[in-house]
Order: structure tokens, then sequence, then C-alpha cells
């Protein structure tokens, strides 16, 4: 007789394999946690004060953000946009070398224009790079709220984060404002904002 009960739904092949292979925690006095790895070969450090300091509830949302890195790879992506930058910014370098040659030699006329689009092209990779990395946090912050099917938790533990480090800020350097264009993560106002959406 086959039975009605709705079986539960076990992850995919390719879902294990993305699960982090160890946890560390790391003696750090900030409130942090970061994912390193490929899919198949990571791990998630979180700092001891975090453990301390946020409740379970929050602590959860914060690893299933990494996890969520972890599952999409963006470790991997990251690192080749890295690498692509690295590239973009050696080639500049030599171009402008060249033109500088060229230009002490006699050889013939370099274009201004030309000079500003080698000078420009590494900025223009970076920038490209920051909103990258602001795009997959928006990304991962969603799929931890599905994955936990708690967004209220992590919104919680991103806004006690947020206020741990404005005032470390304010204590070094008075709250210097890093803008928008220039940060690896969104403002945290607006991941909050989104996760109060889904919530």
């Amino acid at each position: 007789m086959r039975s009605t009960r709705k079986s539960r739904r076990w992850p995919r092949a390719r879902d294990w394999r993305s699960r982090p292979r160890a946890l560390w925690v790391v003696h750090n006095p900030a409130l942090t946690a970061f994912s390193v790895g490929a899919p198949q070969d990571s791990a998630i450090g979180i700092s001891h004060r975090l453990l301390h300091k946020l409740s379970q509830r929050e602590i959860a949302g914060i690893l299933a953000h990494e996890m969520s890195h972890i599952a999409a790879g963006d470790m991997t992506l990251l690192a080749v946009a890295n690498v692509i930058g690295r590239m973009v910014r050696t080639l500049a370098f030599l171009g402008l070398a060249l033109a500088f040659l060229l230009v002490l030699s006699g050889a013939g006329a370099v274009s201004m224009r030309a000079l500003f689009l080698v000078a420009a092209a590494p900025l223009g990779v970076s920038l490209i790079h920051l909103a990258l990395s602001r795009n997959r946090e928006f990304d991962a912050d969603r799929a931890a709220a599905k994955l936990t099917g708690d967004p209220i938790g992590l919104a919680s533990a991103l806004q006690r984060i947020e206020t741990d480090q404005h005032t470390v800020l304010r204590r070094m350097w008075r709250a210097v404002e890093v803008p928008a264009l220039l940060r690896t993560h969104p403002p945290t106002r607006d991941r909050i904002a989104r996760l109060l959406g889904v919530a």
C-alpha cells in the first residue's frame, strides 16, 4: 500500500558536496564570519566574540549566509574576478610604460584618448569587482533567508554587527564613512530592508 504521507525533500546530489567541510572558531575581537575555498573543499570561520554576543537565532542566520556563499561558488567567482583585475592592471601599466617610451623616443604621437582609456581600465575593473561582490551579498542574504526560514534572525544579526563596527570606527577614526561605491558589502540598511521585505 502506497503511503500518502508527503516524503521529505532531500538535497540533490550536488547540494551535499557544497556543504562546508570544517567550521573554525577564530580568536578575533570583531563580530565577523567568513567562508573560504571552493564548494567541494570549503570551510567557515566565525569569531569567538560573535559566538558570545549573538543569539542562536542570529548565529544560524550568519552561518546560513556563509553556506549560501559556498553553495553558489562565490569565492571561486570572486577569485577569478580578482585574477582578471590583476591582469588588467598589469596590462595597463605595460601600456602606459610603452606610451611613455614612445614619447621619449619620438617614435610617434600617442593618442590622449587611448592613454585615458588605458589609465581608467584598472579603476573600471575594480568598480565592477566591487559591484559583483555587493550583488553576491544580496543573493546570499536571500538564500540564507530561504534556508533558515527566518529572515528576521539574519537581519537582527546584521544590525548588531553593524552597530558594533560603527562603535569601533568611532573610537578609531571618528566614524569615517566609506562611499557605497567603494565597499565590498552593500549598506546594511539596504540588506535589512530586503530581508524585511522577504519576511
